[in-house]
């Protein structure tokens, strides 16, 4: 993925694994439901769900990636914090 900072958010986009395209959002930590959400074009626009909601539509490793980066950007667990250009 290849993560990008936008205001105060870290972006990436994402494909799902039935081909569909979309953006992931980071916001918040792990804590906040709506700290990590996917973006995607549908038939009444623009949808914002949660990470949660599209587990099943993401490959395991996008997963892994996008709670490191939540983590990295803003959590508290001691990983490195991500610098952006």
């Amino acid at each position: 993925m290849d993560w990008t900072k936008q205001g105060a958010a870290v972006v990436s986009s994402v494909e799902f694994t039935t081909g569909q395209r979309g953006k992931v959002v980071i916001v918040g930590p792990r804590e906040n439901p709506k700290g990590a959400v996917i973006v995607i074009a549908g038939p009444a626009g623009v949808e914002t769900r949660s990470v949660g909601e599209y587990l099943d539509r993401l490959n395991p490793a996008a997963v892994a990636e996008i709670l490191c980066m939540q983590e990295r950007a803003f959590g508290a667990s001691g990983l490195p914090k991500v610098q952006l250009p």
